[in-house]
Order: structure tokens, then C-alpha cells, then sequence
């Protein structure tokens, strides 16, 4: 069950690549990463600690800067 939500993930980044500038859709790729560390600490009670704060605030940065080129 699980491959068959990996195929249609693919499948629709890929839609939305062709169909949208790469900039903004690698964005809000990468901003469902930071959602999904947060859902996890909230609703599945991991733990968020040090380094997933740095890696999460790197990969913000790193959006902006790529909106911002």
C-alpha cells in the first residue's frame, strides 16, 4: 500500500514540475519536510531536538534563498 502513495507523490511532483516553475514547487516540496518533522513531534511525540531544529531552520534558509535567486 505504501508504493502505491510513493508512485502517485512522484507522480504528482512530477505534474506539477511541468506544469508550474521548478523554483516555487521545490519550495513547497521541501516545506512539507519541516511539516512532516513537526507532525511527528506533535502527533507522534518524537523528538524534535537540537538538530532537527538546525536542519529544519537550514532548510528554511535555504528556501529563502531560492526564492530569492
Amino acid at each position: 500500500m505504501c508504493s502505491v502513495f510513493n508512485i502517485a507523490t512522484y507522480g504528482l511532483a512530477l505534474y506539477a514540475y511541468n506544469h508550474a516553475p521548478v523554483a516555487p514547487m521545490a519550495a513547497l516540496r521541501e516545506t512539507s519536510i519541516v511539516f512532516g518533522a513537526i507532525l511527528g513531534a506533535l502527533v507522534l511525540k518524537e523528538r524534535f531536538g537540537l538538530k532537527r531544529s538546525v536542519l529544519a531552520i537550514g532548510l528554511a534558509f535555504g528556501l529563502v534563498l531560492l526564492q530569492a535567486g
